[in-house]
């Protein structure tokens, strides 16, 4: 299930897996997340993954996406998850354009990216190879103006940690 909604063709083997942690070490135009729910049991803490990906600080923009483990689909998790990468791009990132690019088959994460605030920018036709023949992607955005107008009462009552030294 997770692999149907993900660019790569397939699973990453062990090295492969290390090769590409090692990559997001280096590479400072990516920033990884793991979606955890402390609520859980310890051995279920872990729900998805999230990135903010080729981040352009030249003309402030960032790409978005997250997987939600299929057990958790439906919870709410994918709202949150997003609410929380578009934070982290505009408030402490600084960028002022996310963007997504979602198969065109999986018009249920479309429409939810559009009841979080994304708007439809345009369609990229055959674009992936995914399923055994060529698909389309749809391409989706945010500016922090929009984010900051739609959840202007969320930002109101985010609250910071007081700073303390080290």
């Amino acid at each position: 299930d997770v692999m149907d909604v993900c660019r790569q063709s397939g699973p990453l083997s062990m090295y492969g897996q290390e090769e590409w942690l090692k990559l997001c070490y280096k590479n400072h135009t990516f920033i990884p997340f793991v979606v955890a729910d402390n609520e859980l049991p310890s051995d279920k803490k872990w729900v998805g993954y999230a990135a903010l990906s080729n981040i352009d600080h030249i003309a402030d923009k960032t790409e978005c996406s997250y997987v939600i483990h299929p057990d958790f689909k439906g919870k709410g998790y994918g709202e949150e998850v997003i609410f929380k990468l578009l934070y982290h791009a505009f408030y402490n990132l600084g960028v002022q354009k996310v963007y997504s690019d979602t198969f065109d088959y999986n018009l249920p994460e479309v429409k939810m990216r559009s009841d979080c605030g994304f708007v439809v920018e345009g369609q990229l036709q055959r674009h992936y190879f995914k399923r055994g023949k060529f698909i389309g992607s749809i391409m989706m955005r945010m500016f922090r103006e929009e984010f900051d107008a739609r959840y202007s009462d969320r930002l109101s009552t985010i609250t910071y940690a007081e700073s303390k030294p080290l």
